[in-house]
């Protein structure tokens, strides 16, 4: 039995280590952000040809079919921002992720926040939220 929990304590461990990407931020940081001129690119400003509501419709119709994202029932609505939440499977823990819409001429510019309710850091979560939303868009662009 010692040795099973001992097991399942490594394999847990092991798993979040994988998954660190950048230790020297991810050990410190606990908020991602996109913009223009990030070093990343999947985690510059995202400018798609549809317009707002149809992104809008977009991200709700993911967070919608996803069991790890909701909408943030509590915060305030805004025309163009969309506040949702990114719930961990294995410990639960929650981040706040506020998108930003705005049209432009070439249709849309979409940017996040994802920030982390607790800890230090963030063990590389929010960006790789930020990723996984934009992805989706990036999806839906092609």
């Amino acid at each position: 039995m010692l040795i099973a929990a001992g097991l399942m304590m490594l394999a847990i461990v092991v798993s979040l280590v994988v998954q660190v990407e950048d230790w020297s931020r991810d050990l410190s940081v606990n908020y991602a952000e996109t913009s223009p001129n990030s070093k990343e690119p999947n985690l510059r400003t995202l400018v798609t040809p549809a317009d707002e509501a149809a992104v809008r419709a977009a991200i709700l119709k993911y967070v919608e079919q996803s069991p790890s994202w909701t909408l943030n029932e509590k915060a305030v609505e805004e025309e163009s921002k969309i506040a949702l939440v990114r719930t961990s499977r294995l410990f639960r823990f929650s981040d706040d992720v506020t998108v930003s819409l705005q049209t432009t001429d070439a249709g849309t510019s979409v940017d996040a926040i994802s920030q982390s309710r607790v800890g230090k850091g963030d063990l590389g979560q929010n960006p790789r939220n930020l990723r996984e939303l934009l992805g989706v868009l990036r999806e839906e662009k092609n």
